[in-house]
């Protein structure tokens, strides 16, 4: 190969070399853009799926309990002022809470793992709310004791149920972002020696063209 690129002319030398570096600098710059594209695509899908779902999560989580705290709060609640404010704030609590559900629902990709979880969810929520219908028996009926003893035996267990249910989907969610940064990792460690291995061909390349006409411009 190195006799018969001896052979060529001057004028044909350099169009070979400048050739050869042109699809180098081509190679490179398809190889550095396919990279972006990638890094694009991870960051893309931390950014509008997994780190926007996680928020929602935290922010359904927090609700749940606001809607078990003040729950609570309507069974000791004893003047007529302190059961209007506590109702309010459950009923704005429980529309805040099946508001920020239902974004997280819409925001869902088709991944069966992750709607089969977020199923598990929805379900362990409809349990607790329709238990806890027999609470709101109990407290119109003006039966305190027994609305107090339901809410801290049978409905402290199905809540319990529900923040185990609740729990493992977040986990999922944080695995998922744990996955992604780990991709991108290893995407960048790959393109980094990928870049630099293709600039070590390219170097003595370089050297030897330039060496080349020189000697023969000599």
């Amino acid at each position: 190969m190195l006799q018969k690129i001896q052979s060529f002319s001057v004028r044909m030398r350099a169009l070979f070399f400048a050739s050869v570096l042109m699809l180098l600098l081509v190679g490179l710059g398809l190889f550095s853009v396919s990279r972006l594209d990638s890094f694009h695509a991870l960051l893309s899908q931390m950014g509008t799926h997994w780190a926007p779902g996680l928020q929602e999560l935290n922010e359904v989580g927090a609700n749940s309990e606001r809607y078990r705290n003040l729950q609570n709060l309507t069974l000791v609640a004893k003047t007529a002022a302190q059961k209007e404010s506590v109702h309010r704030r459950f009923l704005y609590v429980r529309d805040l809470r099946a508001a920020g559900w239902a974004r997280h629902l819409l925001s869902l990709k088709n991944v069966p793992e992750q709607k089969k979880q977020a199923e598990m969810v929805e379900a362990a929520w409809d349990d607790y709310l329709k238990l806890s219908e027999t609470l709101t028996a109990f407290h119109l009926a003006g039966q305190t004791g027994e609305a107090l003893a339901f809410s801290n035996n049978e409905l402290q267990q199905c809540m319990d149920k529900y923040r185990a249910v609740f729990r493992e989907y977040v986990n999922f969610y944080i695995e998922g972002v744990q996955i992604a940064a780990a991709k991108g990792e290893t995407l960048y460690a790959e393109t980094r020696l990928q870049i630099i291995a293709l600039l070590i061909f390219a170097i003595p390349l370089c050297l030897l063209g330039g060496l080349s006409l020189s000697v023969l411009w000599a």
